[in-house]
C-alpha cells in the first residue's frame, strides 16, 4: 500500500528553525513506522508561502515549500536510518496545474500574507487587495487542480523504494503552446493530495489514523 498523508507547515510550528526540526523529527518518528511495516510513503506538502512586493507568488509557494521540505526529509532520512532501514527519504518540488479561466481568478478571495497598511505599493505591482478592519489583505484565487505535472517524479521514486516528500503545490497553467507558467493561486492541498493519491494507487491517510497502519 501507498499511504498519502497531508502536511503542512503549521505541523513544524512558526518558530526558529532549530525549533521547526525538532517538530520536523517528531513527524518523522510518527510517519516512519509506515515505512517500517513495507508501505510506501507520500508526505503531500503545502506551505503559507512568504508573501513579497518583488517575488513572483508561484515563487513564493515554491521557496516555503522546499524550506519546509528539506528539514521533513532531513529529519525522515535520520530517522529511517536510525531504524535499520535501508529506505531513503528525498523530496521533489510538485505543481498543480490550474484552469486560468476559472471565475476565481476574475474574484479573487483566498487571503494571502500580512495585513497592509497602505496599499499603494501593492496596487503598483498588481495585487488584487480586500479591505479587512485595520488595512488590506492581499487576495488571489483558489481554483481546483486540473492535474500533478510532477506524479511521474514521485512515482518513479516510490518505485525505487524512497519515501517522498512532496512539497507543493505551486500553481501554474498551460499557455496556448501546452508550456506551463506560473500564477497567483492557493492550491487546496487536499484536494492535490487526493488527486495524487488516485494517480498512484495510493491511499489517503489522516495523520489521526496512524495507528491503523502501523
Amino acid at each position: 500500500m501507498i499511504a498519502v498523508l497531508v502536511v503542512t507547515d503549521e505541523a513544524l510550528g512558526d518558530g526558529p528553525v532549530p525549533d521547526r526540526y525538532d517538530a520536523a523529527v517528531g513527524l518523522a518518528r510518527a510517519v516512519a513506522s509506515i515505512v517500517e511495516k513495507g508501505h510506501g510513503l507520500v508526505l503531500a506538502l503545502a506551505c503559507t508561502p512568504h508573501v513579497a512586493f518583488d517575488t513572483p507568488f508561484d515563487s513564493s509557494v515554491a521557496e516555503a515549500a522546499a524550506g519546509v521540505g528539506y528539514l521533513i526529509t532531513q529529519a525522515l532520512g535520520n530517522e529511517l536510518k536510525m531504524r535499520g532501514l535501508e529506505t531513503k527519504a528525498a523530496m521533489t518540488l510538485v505543481r498543480a496545474e490550474v484552469d486560468y479561466g476559472h471565475p476565481t481568478f476574475l474574484r479573487p478571495e483566498a487571503p494571502v500574507g500580512p495585513l497592509l497598511e497602505d496599499p499603494e505599493h501593492a496596487h503598483e505591482v498588481d495585487w488584487e487587495l480586500r479591505e479587512e478592519p485595520g488595512g488590506w489583505r492581499r487576495v488571489v484565487a483558489s481554483p481546483p487542480p486540473l492535474d500533478i505535472p510532477d506524479e511521474g517524479a514521485v512515482r518513479a521514486l516510490l518505485e525505487e523504494g524512497t519515501a517522498v516528500v512532496a512539497a507543493g503545490y505551486v500553481p501554474v497553467v498551460k499557455d496556448e503552446r501546452g508550456l506551463l507558467m506560473g500564477v497567483s493561486a492557493l492550491v487546496d492541498p487536499h484536494a492535490a493530495a487526493g488527486m495524487l493519491a488516485r494517480r498512484l494507487g495510493g491511499t489517503m491517510v489522516g495523520l489521526d489514523a496512524l495507528e491503523t497502519l502501523i
